[in-house]
Order: C-alpha cells, then sequence, then structure tokens
C-alpha cells in the first residue's frame, strides 16, 4: 500500500513538473518571439471584444428583458384556453407558409419554417399529432408574425435577433406574458428542435441573487474537483500506456491499468452534466460552463505564480462566475451571451494579471 501510495505521489509530481516546464517553455516563446507591439495589438483586441460583448449584453437587457414580450397581447382573451395557441414566424419573403407531409402523414416544416412554437394548458395536447387532435376536434389557433413586426423592436434589435439570437427567446418571453395571468401556467413546445418547456412561478428576485451564490460555489468546487480527478487518472493512463509500449509489453499491461477509476471518471462527468442541464436547463450552457470551470482552475493551478494573479485572479473569477449565475438564473435568457462575455472578461484578466 505504501508503494502505490508512493507512486500515485511521484505520478502527481511529475504531472506539476512537466505542466509547468510547458508553462515556462511558452512564456518564454511568447516573450521572445512576439514583439511587444504585437502583444498589445493582442491585448487591445481582448479588451475591444470584451467591451463590446458588454456593451451588447446592456442593450439586450435594457430591450429585450426589462420589457415582457408583447407579441401576443392581442390574443390574451381570445386564444381557445381548452385548446392550442400555435404562433409561428415568417422569416421569408413570402406572406404564405408552406407545409410538408412525409410517407408516414406526419406534419413537417418547410426549410423556411424556422420558428414555430405551440402553448396549451395541457400537456398531452402537445403530444399529440395533428390526425389525433382532428379526430378529437382540439381547437388551434394558429398565428402568424412577421420579422418586421413592432414587438421585436427597433431596426437593431431586429438585425440581432434575425443574424445573432434568433427568436426563440423573444417568443418564450411572449408565451411567458400570457401565462402570468393564468393559475394553470401551462406548457410550451418547439415544433423545430422537439423541446418541451412547463411555466412555473418562480421566487423572489432577491432571493434568486442568494441562491446562484450558492449554486455558483457548489458546482464550480464540484466541477474543478471532478475535472482535477479526471486529468490526473487520464495522464496516469497514457504514462502507463507510453511506459508499456516502451517495453513492448502488450496484454498484461492492461491488468494494472486503473480501468475502474477511468469508467469512474466518465459516469461522474456524465452525472455532473445531467444535474447542471437540470439546474440550468440549457444542456450546451452546462457543458461550456464546464469546459469555462476547467481551463480556470487549470490556469491557476500551472500559470499562477506571482502573487499578484494568486490573489486577484481567483476573486476576479468567482465575480464573473457569480454574476453569469445570477443573470441566468434570473432570466433564463441570452445565457450564451452571458457566458460568452464571462469567459473573455477572464481572458482580459489573465492578460492583465500573468
Amino acid at each position: 500500500m505504501d508503494i502505490l501510495q508512493a507512486n500515485d505521489y511521484m505520478m502527481a509530481q511529475t504531472h506539476i513538473r512537466l505542466f509547468h516546464r510547458l508553462f515556462y517553455k511558452i512564456s518564454l516563446f511568447y516573450a521572445t518571439n512576439i514583439s511587444k507591439r504585437t502583444r498589445r495589438i493582442i491585448d487591445g483586441v481582448l479588451v475591444f471584444q470584451t467591451c463590446c460583448c458588454l456593451v451588447l449584453l446592456l442593450y439586450v437587457h435594457w430591450a429585450f428583458l426589462n420589457s415582457p414580450g408583447t407579441c401576443l397581447d392581442n390574443y390574451f382573451e381570445t386564444w381557445p384556453k381548452d385548446g392550442i395557441l400555435q404562433v409561428q414566424i415568417n422569416t421569408s419573403d413570402s406572406q404564405f407558409l408552406s407545409f410538408a407531409f412525409d410517407d408516414e402523414g406526419d406534419d413537417g416544416y418547410s426549410t423556411e419554417e424556422q420558428y414555430v412554437m405551440e402553448y396549451s394548458l395541457h400537456y398531452s395536447f402537445l403530444r399529440m399529432d395533428d390526425n389525433l387532435r382532428k379526430n378529437l376536434s382540439i381547437k388551434i389557433e394558429n398565428v402568424t408574425l412577421s420579422r418586421t413586426d413592432k414587438c421585436f423592436g427597433n431596426f437593431f434589435s431586429r438585425f440581432l435577433l434575425e443574424n445573432l439570437f434568433g427568436y426563440d427567446d423573444m417568443l418564450m418571453s411572449s408565451f411567458k406574458k400570457l401565462a402570468t395571468n393564468i393559475s394553470n401556467k401551462g406548457y410550451l413546445k418547439n415544433c423545430i428542435t422537439g423541446e418541451h418547456y412547463r411555466f412555473i412561478d418562480t421566487w423572489c428576485n432577491k432571493l434568486n441573487y442568494i441562491l446562484s451564490f450558492f449554486i455558483m460555489i457548489v458546482l464550480t468546487a464540484v466541477v474543478a474537483m471532478l475535472m482535477r480527478l479526471c486529468h490526473h487518472q487520464l495522464f496516469k493512463f497514457f504514462c502507463k500506456l507510453l511506459f508499456a509500449l516502451q517495453n513492448h509489453v502488450l496484454y498484461p499491461v492492461w491488468m494494472p491499468f486503473p480501468i475502474a477509476s477511468l469508467l469512474t471518471m466518465f459516469l461522474g462527468l456524465w452525472g455532473l452534466e445531467t444535474i447542471m442541464t437540470d439546474l440550468l436547463d440549457d444542456p450546451m450552457v452546462s457543458f461550456h460552463l464546464i469546459a469555462y470551470v476547467w481551463m480556470a482552475d487549470n490556469y491557476y493551478t500551472i500559470c499562477c505564480h506571482n502573487q499578484l494573479s494568486k490573489k486577484y485572479f481567483p476573486r476576479f473569477f468567482y465575480l464573473c462566475n457569480y454574476l453569469f449565475y445570477a443573470f441566468h438564473l434570473q432570466h433564463k435568457q441570452f445565457s450564451g451571451l452571458a457566458l460568452v462575455t464571462t469567459f473573455i472578461s477572464t481572458q482580459v484578466c489573465v492578460t492583465i494579471v500573468t
């Protein structure tokens, strides 16, 4: 047992020394081969990207998030409460939307239709196909919105929605406003992606900020510990594999390999992503957030050697991370832009403190 612990300790020290050596080599190459003017240009580009993302995030918060969607205000009293409200956005130049039917008789949407959502107070209605809805005489009110509608804001707002963000968040905001006056908040279906949503009552806004802090602390600590374990296990695996190939050992070398540890690692990562997806309601945000925490933890472990970086980088990282969690849990919209802004801001901090 002492021999195994000694081997693990030596492997960990080798791991640390290897990456420290790589850090010094890359830093020396960057300092000697990249001119000072070029380094300033790179830093200026990062600062400019951060400013652009911050300005864009502030504009999105002012234009889209402060005011609820008004696209469905004319249908508050007329839409069928015992049926389905279907809303689609005409992104083509024509005023009529075409439908396509496959061989099995299921309805499909043409490539020009990119945004179609259905809302109902009964979840079973959203699961039915069109033939079953017709047989049961379920009422369906179709609403077609134009991309030039005033509810999408001014020209610049419509440009951002059409070319950068898409109309999904604006449609969800309009449905959310529709559901606020109903005791049973209802259910929403994205007909293009097949995703289903349920509107629920949220907590008080101030409690969301406190909850965001605790969720950020717990998830960041769990992600950092699990990714360190995974990184170390993969390093051990490849070291043993290279040692086996160097000594021309094939079959017996697989016996002492940490197969159980690798399987536990992958299952842990899968479970962690599932838990974060349930908490954040967005699988892509969860995946990129894990990658962001992993890169920040590696930077702090390997690259932070001076007093300035050790003192201020963790503070700035936790500040940016908390602001993202607070924004996401408060709005649940435009989280991709908030995460990109957080990541680029952390890059600027890295260039300053390194």
